[in-house]
């Protein structure tokens, strides 16, 4: 794969998780769902795919 391409897949994630791009003085920033700030993509990916994995439901026993 190449790094465009992971960026392509990247933004498709974050544009499913909800998260909405905007341009920021020719840098890409991302504005969360959950608070309305605007993160970087990078952290703007990281906070999407905690969220996601918080988002799934606990088996019974489980923490």
């Amino acid at each position: 794969m190449t790094a465009r391409y992971d960026r392509y897949a990247e933004r498709r994630e974050l544009v499913g998780a909800g998260w909405e791009p905007r341009d920021a003085g020719g840098t890409v920033v991302w504005k969360s769902p959950a608070n309305g700030y605007f993160y970087p993509h990078d952290l703007a990916l990281q906070l999407a795919r905690e969220q996601a994995s918080n988002d799934v439901p606990k088996r019974p026993g489980e923490g």
